[in-house]
Parts: C-alpha cells; structure tokens; sequence
C-alpha cells in the first residue's frame, strides 16, 4: 500500500470510528456537546475509557456492544504503521457538537499518556484533562 493510500484509509476509518460512536447507545440517550474516547492498543492490552461533557458537567461513558469501534481502531493503527513498523499506542478521540467534528491524536511513545495518572475518588482532574476544546471558548 502507498503512503497516499494509507493516509486515504486512515481517513476513512477516522470517520467510521465517529460513525460507530454516534450510533452507539451510550452516547444516543443523554445530551453532550463534546466527548472523549481513550484508546490504548499495546501488545497484551485493549482498553477503552470514555467521557461526555454537556457544558460543564462530564459523565463516565464508553462504547458499548459488539466489537466493531476496538476492530475500527485496531485497522486504523495497522493502516498507520510507519515504513519502519511503528504503531501508535494510545489515540485520543474527540467529537464535539454542532458538526458533529472529530479529532483525533495518536501518542506513539508513551503507552499511558492519556491514561489515569492517579489513582483517586475524585475523577475530575482526569475528566477535564481530557476535554475536548470548547467550541464555544472565544479567540483572542
């Protein structure tokens, strides 16, 4: 596969995993503005952790169902393998409303960058330090 055609895969994928979100019941029943999805994808370990935000308040939710969003992700990272063989480790997926926009960034060195640093009761640090950009924050 060429680099153009990896990078045309890449993006259709990137727009199948925003499609597999929003049609997932998880994010269907409660209104948001913004959602995070943390992907991570080492050899021994698959994990998915989640959150919605709708204005300030947030709320622990991740993809629920078949296997098809893990798979989406999975072929997504084969289809950006660089020419030496590297893979990312963890991505990091935002969707926001209106639009609805998706962005996604892909950490290939460190496996726990977006990962919960601290174990506590008190989840919100690790909530908010993964929110999206607001949409409606004003530019200076």
């Amino acid at each position: 596969m060429t680099q153009l055609e990896s990078r045309e895969l890449a993006a259709e994928l990137t727009q199948a995993i925003g499609g597999l979100v929003l049609q997932n019941d998880e994010y269907r029943s409660d209104p948001w503005d913004g959602l995070s999805i943390v992907v991570t994808l080492v050899p021994g370990r698959q994990n998915v952790t989640g959150y919605i935000y709708d204005g300030d308040s947030w709320t622990s939710r991740t993809p629920r169902g078949d296997d098809s969003f893990l798979d989406k992700c999975i072929e997504l990272q084969e289809a950006m393998r660089s020419p030496k063989g590297e893979v990312w480790k963890q991505a990091l997926i935002h969707i926001t409303k209106p639009g609805p926009e998706i962005n996604i960034k892909f950490e290939y060195d460190d496996p726990k960058r977006w990962s919960l640093k601290k174990v506590s009761l008190d989840m919100s640090d690790y909530a908010e330090s993964l929110r999206p950009p607001r949409k409606d924050a004003a530019v200076e």
